[in-house]
């Protein structure tokens, strides 16, 4: 099974070479190893690194090895333009994973705001206004036959209403409890991450229900 190695690895490695070649030969030994490569980096894994890169023409790794010797390294570029195609390669890859972390974080920052800008009062008057609506509707039909089949629609889209409105009952206590005063405090003052969790698990749950409920 072909060994992965991180972004990280790989530009680390290659630009540790880049950095200490000379004209394209680079000798080493165990000793001087991270005197080259960055402290803490693995040895073994540096060296099955650039055997990967043996068989595609990019480099050439020779190790020699003498009872009571530093094993002593002999690192060869093969074709620079590749081994700075494939640096390149790393270097993108990391750029749209650190892009895609930025995506996800920006969309939190959002639903966080979205979170803390909920107001319940804009949800009542809305649902009273749809309420209105669908009395005045009912009360215009009550005696036109020609209508009197919209009923059950009417009605049935009544219920949707009075539903959502139990569920924006119930959500109240958790907006004055737990929202209202992270509001009132600010981000500055929110410390608990298991407060946000709460919240998360609350609101997916309410949204989705409202969601469904409407959607019927």
């Amino acid at each position: 099974m072909e060994e992965k190695y991180s972004e990280d690895f790989i530009i680390n490695t290659i630009t540790s070479i880049l950095k200490h070649q000379e004209k394209g030969e680079l000798a080493l030994s165990d000793n001087s190893f991270h005197n080259v490569f960055p402290k803490g980096q693995n040895i073994s894994e540096t060296e099955n690194f650039l055997r990967s890169l043996i068989k595609p023409h990019i480099l050439n790794l020779e190790i020699y090895a003498e009872d009571g010797y530093d094993a002593v390294w002999s690192i060869e570029i093969l074709d620079m333009k590749a081994l700075i195609s494939y640096l390149e390669n790393a270097i993108k890859t990391k750029n749209d994973e650190i892009k895609s972390k930025d995506d996800k974080i920006q969309t939190l920052i959002k639903e966080k705001n979205d979170i803390l800008s909920y107001n319940p009062e804009a949800i009542y008057e809305s649902i009273s206004k749809a309420q209105d609506n669908i009395k005045a509707i009912k009360d215009a039909i009550a005696n036109t036959d020609l209508l009197a089949s919209l009923l059950p629609t009417i009605n049935q889209t009544e219920e949707y209403i009075k539903s959502v409105s139990e569920i924006n009952n119930n959500y109240v206590s958790i907006y004055k409890n737990i929202i209202l005063p992270i509001q009132k405090e600010g981000e500055s003052g929110v410390k608990a991450t298991v407060k946000w969790a709460i919240i998360s698990i609350i609101l997916s749950t309410i949204i989705s229900t409202i969601i469904t409920i409407i959607t019927k």
